[in-house]
Formats: structure tokens, C-alpha cells, sequence
């Protein structure tokens, strides 16, 4: 059943590296149009506090929506290589997604080495933390110690020799799409040991915040180590430092023993040291709590960036707010002005009506004075040839 697994696995990494998926709109690449651009964390990290896109619309804004668990081995190969595949989605807007790849890689001077450890060079070096300013502390004798006596022998007999541990190579990948994986995997062979599901859970996880965990667990054991500090223990802390966070759901395929472990060599034979089985200044719930003391600051950075970004719009805004009211209390004074001068032109009205009256209540005194005086002059009148008229019925001789 393996053997035709695995078979499965190659033809489909051949149909997809002859036949590449044409692209989709709900695929997001959030950071650049360069596909397959390799970065650290720090560098990650560094990239988005100077995007003002970012800041202005992906902060707080993209979460982790899958996370896919993947082991792969190069064809005639023992060794194999445990990554993680993660899928983000913005909330809100346009709701497009995005695709990263993690994984950790021992020393190898390749260009993407040179880049990735530039990056985390001046990623460290523009920090503002002493613990960034400092230069790192010795490794101390100690530092592979763990419960298990294979592990406690390996390590006794590192510390016998002259054997000393390469800086390991913590790399985030940006995929165009999912499918890319395999591309950046060399189309080698692979299957999914687990998947978790954060699209319903409770606390969600931020993009910044993710990759502070991979940053956490980075810098918490800056060494490549075969046994103690290698891509299974990487991938297995960044996975359980994550679902101890959200809660999420976790589903488990026929293979997900196999996580942490060689499948071309007997189990306990060769043990490996990942999961809770490593030092406890590795295991993940203390990366957990160092993260979360990270968290604090991170967040407070964050808060500042978006504070000084948002400082030129929200100035803008108050110089439009205060425009608009001088405008409105412009149009209120001119509008008193315009009632003051309607209720002056109201009452110069009320006045011509009253002399209009005065003058009509004077002429019609005037008329009613003129008829009085011709009608007494017409009654003195018929008083006159009344008068006249008796004195003549009275003079002698009339009969």
C-alpha cells in the first residue's frame, strides 16, 4: 500500500510540474509579485512594518486559516524533511487568500542561505530590543540535555568532540498558490501527516502573530542540530504552539506517526528528538509562553506603526472637519444676515402700510369735514330763503 502511495504522490508532483494550475482570483500573493520569495521571519516581519498596504488594510486583517503538516523525501534518499504549509485568508474586503511554506533547513551556502541570513541580519540589526543589540550568548554545555538517556548520550558524546552545531537556516517561503509547495520542494514525493482547521475557532491567529511564532522558535535555538534541533522539531513547535493557542480542530491521516521520526530506519533505533521530549527550554509550551511575552511588545510596535501611518489621513480629516465647520459656520451667519435683513425689509413694510393707512384715515377725515361744511352751508342757505320768503308774506300791501 506504501509503495502505491508513494507512486501516487510522484505522478501527481509530475502532472503538476508539467501542467501548472492557471492562476486564481481568490489567490492572494500578499507581499510581492515575485513568486517563491524566500525570506526569514525577522525579514518577513521587517517587510510588512514598512508596507503602508499592509498597515492600511492586512494588519489585523489576514488570519491563519489551514495549516497543513507535510513530510517529503528526495528520491534515493534516507533522509526526510518535515514542513509546514499554511494557508491565510482576509477577513474582511475582497476575502482573497494567501499560501507560505516553513521549514527549516540545516547550513548549506546556496542563494537562498545568503538571502534569508542577510535578511535576519538586518531584520536583528534594525531591532530596537537589547536582547537584539546584544551579540548572542555562548551555547552553554547543556543546551542538548533532555530526559532521554539516547539523547543525554548523544549529547555527552558532542561535548566530547570538537563537533560544532551549524546555524540552522528558518525559512518562510510565499507561495503563489498551494501548489507551489511542491515547486519549492523539488517536486519530491510527499504526504500530509496532519491538518488543522482555524476557520471557526475562537481565538484566531493574525498573520504578524504567526510569523512571531516561527521568529520565537527560531531564536529560541539559533543551532541546527540532527537529534535535538532540526526541521521535525521546528515544525512540530510551530504546530503545537499554534493549536495550544486557537484550540483548533486537528485531523490526523493513517501516517501522522510518522511525525518526528525516520521511515527508512527502525523505530527507537535512531530516535529523534523533537516534540516534548527535548530540553525544556525548547519544548513547545515554554516557546509558547516566550511568545507571549513577545507578543506584548510586538503588539504595541504594531499599535505605533499604525498610529503614525494613520497620523497624515486622521490630520486630514481634522483639517476637513474644521473646514467644514468654518463652511457651515459660514452659511450659518450668512442666513442670520439674510433673516436680519428679510426682518428689516418687514418692518420697513409694516411702517409704509401704517402711513398708507395714516394717510387714507387723514383724507377720509378730510372728506367727511367737507360734506359737513356743504351740508350746513346748504341748510343755511334754505334757512336764508325761508327767511326771505316770510318777510315778504309780512311787508303791508300784501294781501
Amino acid at each position: 500500500m506504501i509503495p502505491f502511495h508513494w507512486l501516487t504522490r510522484i505522478v501527481s508532483s509530475f502532472y503538476h510540474f508539467i501542467m501548472p494550475p492557471p492562476p486564481s482570483n481568490d489567490d492572494m500573493c500578499i507581499f510581492t509579485d515575485e513568486p517563491h520569495l524566500v525570506l526569514s521571519a525577522s525579514g518577513l516581519l521587517k517587510n510588512l512594518k514598512n508596507r503602508n498596504d499592509f498597515l492600511r488594510e492586512g494588519l489585523g486583517n489576514i488570519h491563519v486559516e489551514r495549516v497543513e503538516y507535510r513530510k517529503s523525501r528526495k528520491p534515493r534518499s534516507p533522509l526526510e524533511h518535515e514542513y509546514l504549509v499554511v494557508t491565510v485568508k482576509e477577513s474582511s474586503g475582497a476575502e482573497r487568500r494567501g499560501y507560505l511554506l516553513v521549514d527549516r533547513l540545516n547550513d548549506d551556502p546556496s542563494a537562498d542561505v545568503v538571502q534569508i541570513c542577510a535578511q535576519s541580519e538586518v531584520a536583528d540589526s534594525g531591532s530596537s530590543s537589547p536582547a537584539a543589540s546584544s551579540p548572542p550568548a555562548p551555547p552553554p554545555d547543556d543546551q542538548w540535555e533532555t530526559t532521554n538517556r539516547l539523547h543525554r548520550a548523544g549529547a555527552r558524546l558532542k561535548s566530547f568532540s570538537k563537533f560544532k552545531a551549524p546555524s540552522a537556516l528558518d525559512r518562510v517561503v510565499i507561495l503563489r498558490s498551494i501548489a507551489d509547495a511542491a515547486t519549492v520542494q523539488d517536486h519530491c514525493p510527499y504526504y500530509v501527516l496532519r491538518t488543522m482547521d482555524l476557520s471557526q475557532v475562537r481565538r484566531r491567529i493574525t498573520l504578524e502573530d504567526f510569523l512571531l511564532v516561527v521568529r520565537t522558535t527560531s531564536e529560541n535555538t539559533k543551532q541546527y542540530h540532527v537529534i535535538f534541533a532540526q526541521c521535525y522539531w521546528f515544525a512540530f513547535t510551530i504546530w503545537t504552539v499554534v493549536q495550544l493557542v486557537t484550540l483548533a480542530d486537528v485531523t490526523c491521516t493513517k501516517l501522522s506517526e510518522r511525525q518526528g521520526k525516520l521511515s527508512s530506519v527502525p523505530q527507537g533505533l535512531l530516535p529523534v528528538g523533537r516534540g516534548y521530549g527535548v530540553n525544556d527550554s525548547r519544548t513547545p509550551r515554554t516557546i509558547k509562553l516566550q511568545w507571549e511575552a513577545a507578543k506584548v511588545e510586538a503588539d504595541q510596535e504594531w499599535a505605533a506603526l499604525q498610529q503614525a501611518h494613520r497620523a497624515p489621513a486622521l490630520a486630514r480629516e481634522a483639517a476637513e472637519q474644521a473646514l467644514q465647520q468654518e463652511r457651515a459656520a459660514r452659511e450659518q451667519d450668512q442666513a442670520a444676515l439674510q433673516q436680519e435683513r428679510a426682518a428689516r425689509e418687514q418692518d420697513q413694510a409694516a411702517l409704509q402700510q401704517e402711513r398708507t393707512a395714516r394717510r387714507q384715515a387723514e383724507a377720509a377725515s378730510q372728506a367727511a369735514l367737507e360734506q359737513e361744511r356743504a351740508a350746513r352751508l346748504r341748510i343755511e342757505a334754505e334757512a336764508n330763503e325761508l327767511r326771505a320768503m316770510l318777510q315778504l308774506q309780512h311787508r303791508p300791501g300784501n294781501v
